[in-house]
């Protein structure tokens, strides 16, 4: 999408959306715009860039600072992106509920975020083959097309060519998984999130939990 540039060494620019996970603020104004939103578990640092351009401040994308994250296993992976697709799916209900609210379209959405829901429905169209005889060549076009795309993108992030296949099926699998918990989410179909989907600060402090209750109990 249009923030993809982040993932790599790209040119300074200004930008409209923030990821938490790379984001540095002088604590004077991250305490001054709200800070993130406590009862958010998904999507809060979404939610600061969004409070951050209604401040009147702008977000930019420095090519000097690099930050490593540990990868994760594919089951975690899975987790992350279908947290991920139910942050898309907050993200496209606020646009929605601001702009019949203001009785405008909203500024600043990334379209791309309407593909992965959109293409879940899409999947689904595949019911209309047969009382539609020539959805069948637009749903085989189009799925080649998303499989070239993920081949493309194989090619692009794997190192050697032992890395093709895992490198092919964990990118058909996040996007999909993402996808499906955006459509879904848009419904008000949400698991319990939390109870999945843990980073290194929940088990850290878990870990302090269990060590504070082992004290009390000794």
């Amino acid at each position: 999408g249009a923030h993809a540039f982040r993932k790599q060494i790209s040119p300074r620019r200004f930008f409209s959306e923030m990821s938490a996970c790379n984001l540095m603020m002088k604590r004077a104004e991250y305490l001054e715009v709200g800070g993130m939103d406590e009862k958010l578990y998904i999507g809060e640092d979404n939610d600061l860039g969004r409070r951050v351009g209604l401040w009147g401040k702008k977000l930019l994308f420095s090519p000097e600072v690099v930050v490593f994250h540990k990868n994760r296993s594919f089951v975690p992976f899975l987790i992350q992106r279908y947290a991920r697709g139910m942050a898309v799916a907050a993200i496209i209900k606020t646009f929605v509920k601001n702009s019949i609210k203001d009785r405008k379209l909203g500024k600043n959405i990334r379209i791309e975020l309407f593909i992965a829901p959109g293409f879940i429905f899409f999947i689904f169209t595949a019911l209309a083959i047969p009382f539609v005889p020539f959805w069948n060549y637009v749903y085989a076009a189009t799925w080649a097309l998303y499989l070239t795309v993920i081949g493309l993108e194989t090619f692009k992030n794997s190192e050697k060519t032992s890395d093709y296949l895992g490198v092919f099926v964990t990118l058909l699998c996040g996007s999909l998984i993402s996808g499906v918990g955006a459509f879904l989410s848009l419904f008000g179909i949400e698991p319990n999130i939390k109870k999945y989907y843990r980073n290194i600060n929940d088990q850290e402090k878990k870990a302090i939990a269990i060590q504070n209750a082992k004290k009390l109990n000794s």
